[in-house]
């Protein structure tokens, strides 16, 4: 997964960021981070992110949907219940200027604190939090973009009108969760400190439904 750009020209070559995700929503934010020539280091179990084995796969045996995610970062594979691989993912986070978490969580289950910087420089401080946020009723939940686009109704507003809904063909709520966790991060890089900025797959598509807000505004009602 090497850069394909020239990280001394390009916008971002100063930040370091670590991404522990999976999949597409947080790889897909990496991905704009390392486009813009952020140094990414990818977090995978020794399993491998599971996109590795999602079609289409090419010649050398590669996925072609995750090099199209995964290029221009480094990847470290890590097994967080091992001490010594967590106290080197720990080590990788003290020195990053952004870190993202998008780790499906089981019900109850507490991920290890990883968030930098610690050395208190400025920088940017993304934390690209699960599916459906780190607070609230649902927030020891395991988060999907099928689910989230399900909540926002945008399932609901697919098909026909007699018939049950249909998921839609497209990866919404991730790559908007993606989007919005870029601008996040981006938008922390500029206020000279290093503030948390969390983005999820259920309120990034919710903020794309605007009838939602105007629904609950006008009568308290969310269709």
């Amino acid at each position: 997964m090497e850069a394909q750009h020239q990280q001394s020209e390009a916008p971002l070559s100063e930040v370091r960021v670590l991404e522990m995700g999976q999949i597409l929503a947080a790889p897909y934010c990496g991905r704009l981070l390392a486009d813009a020539g952020a140094d990414v280091v990818k977090i995978e179990s020794p399993h491998g992110d599971p996109s590795r084995g999602l079609p289409a796969i090419l010649s050398d045996e590669h996925s072609g949907y995750f090099m199209w995610l995964n290029v221009g970062k480094k990847s470290v594979v890590a097994d967080l219940r091992n001490d010594d691989d967590l106290a080197l993912v720990r080590g990788l986070a003290l020195k990053a200027d952004a870190d993202r978490e998008h780790v499906a969580r089981n019900p109850g289950q507490e991920g290890p604190e990883l968030r930098g910087p610690a050395s208190g420089q400025p920088g940017p401080g993304g934390v690209f939090g699960l599916g459906v946020g780190a607070t609230g009723v649902y927030a020891d939940r395991a988060g999907q973009g099928i689910v989230a686009e399900g909540w926002a109704g945008a399932i609901d507003m697919n098909g026909a009108p007699d018939q049950p809904p249909v998921p839609l063909g497209i990866a919404l709520a991730d790559v908007s969760a993606g989007l919005h966790a870029y601008s996040a991060i981006l938008t922390a890089s500029t206020s000279g400190t290093a503030p948390t900025a969390r983005a999820t797959t259920s309120t990034s598509r919710c903020s794309m439904h605007p009838a939602l807000p105007r629904d609950h505004l006008a009568g308290g009602r969310v269709r």
